[in-house]
């Protein structure tokens, strides 16, 4: 088994969930809920590349764009945004 990646959250991605979680707490908290996942697994099948180190996901009404880092193990929320 691989070394699991730290996931880290952009202090500006982290506002902003926070200020979207005012009107859905429940859609943020699953934002949370699959970002976690991605300490096993930072490139799960199905999101959107978003260049060769970053992909983008689809979480109910969110977008995540997340940059991985594989040398440090760190997979970083660096912005959220509804769609």
């Amino acid at each position: 088994m691989s070394e699991r990646h730290t996931v880290e959250w952009e202090p500006a991605a982290q506002m902003r969930a926070m200020l979207l979680a005012d009107d859905d707490p429940d859609g943020v908290l699953a934002v949370f809920d699959c970002t976690d996942l991605l300490a096993d697994d930072p490139r799960p099948r199905g999101p959107f590349p978003y260049g060769p180190d970053a992909v983008r996901l689809q979480i109910g009404l969110y977008r995540v764009l997340v940059e991985i880092d594989d040398a440090k193990r760190i997979a970083r929320i660096t912005h959220i945004g509804r769609t």
